[in-house]
């Protein structure tokens, strides 16, 4: 039987994505969301924050490092992974990634006079990044 690895978690960059190409020539691209969610404690409001690390390859990866910046929100669909760092010490730290499949581009709020945004080529890669998710789970 199979197990189940599925993810989707919702947030913003928390800085600017890191994209390079692995020394097999294949787009990476690395960034880390913050997440918040707030839950009772004695009558109290608590807020609380996450911070994911996010990994994402190929065409995903291309998008995501030509069109995230700090602060833009995002969906990401995928699967939790995994591994160990060795430190100097000898010490071994558990690191957990996700592995995006897919990343969707959602709206900033707009705040009065922002025109930075680059609404249709948001849009285009979002697309592109959708097809290439049917193309691999097909």
């Amino acid at each position: 039987m199979k197990n189940l690895n599925f993810i989707i978690v919702e947030g913003n960059l928390v800085r600017d994505p890191d994209y390079r190409m692995t020394e097999s020539g294949l787009p990476m691209c690395r960034f880390a969301i913050a997440n918040d969610y707030s839950y009772k404690k004695n009558d109290e409001w608590v807020k609380n924050v996450n911070f994911i690390n996010i990994v994402s390859w190929s065409r995903t990866a291309e998008n995501c490092g030509n069109y995230l910046k700090k602060g833009d929100p995002v969906r990401v669909k995928g699967r939790v992974d995994q591994s160990y760092i060795k430190t100097d010490d000898g010490r071994s730290i558990n690191v957990m990634d996700i592995v995006a499949q897919s990343v969707e581009f959602l709206p900033r709020r707009k705040k009065i006079g922002d025109g930075s945004e680059n609404a249709d080529a948001r849009e285009t890669a979002l697309q592109e990044t959708e097809l290439e998710l049917e193309e691999n789970v097909a």
